[in-house]
């Protein structure tokens, strides 16, 4: 079972690989939202209650959630050229369960979503949000379950 997830991820990864552009898009897309929307949008919003109001802190999350949904879009233009091209078919008839198939279909989409929280979290903290190591982590950890449920209902 584990060789067949394994080789289903390899699978996933070296498409993913293949893919120059996307690549370049998984790296821009977070720093951008952060610098042009986050950023452009903070200094229209001064709200003072206690203290300061930081919106690059309040929109840091909604960020991340919005990669998420990129990751559920991921998922299906993954699955769908599984299916059309008769790969899925293929896999599974070659021995892999559908368990093995759905976890090695999500390894990508899970890794995408770690990997650009934490290209975005060190511009975000540059930028003055107030996010702690431990808010970063929670974030993560909700992020990741959030993953796989997106990627397991696409599949």
């Amino acid at each position: 079972m584990f060789r067949n997830l394994f080789i289903v991820a390899e699978f996933e990864f070296r498409a993913l690989i293949s893919d120059k552009s996307g690549l370049l898009r998984i790296v821009i897309e977070p720093l951008a939202y952060l610098l042009f929307l986050a950023m452009g949008l903070s200094s229209s919003f001064s709200i003072l209650e206690d203290g300061e109001f930081n919106y690059l802190s309040f929109v840091f999350p909604g960020i991340v959630a919005l990669q998420l949904f990129r990751i559920f879009m991921h998922s299906i233009y993954r699955l769908t050229i599984d299916r059309r091209w008769g790969l899925q078919a293929l896999k599974i008839s070659s021995g892999t369960s559908i368990f093995a198939y759905t976890l090695g279909m999500s390894f990508v989409p899970v890794t995408l979503f770690i990997f650009q929280t934490l290209i975005a979290y060190p511009l975000a903290l540059s930028l003055g949000t107030l996010y702690t190591l431990r808010g970063l982590i929670l974030l993560l950890g909700v992020g990741i379950i959030s993953s796989f449920f997106w990627s397991f209902l696409a599949i």
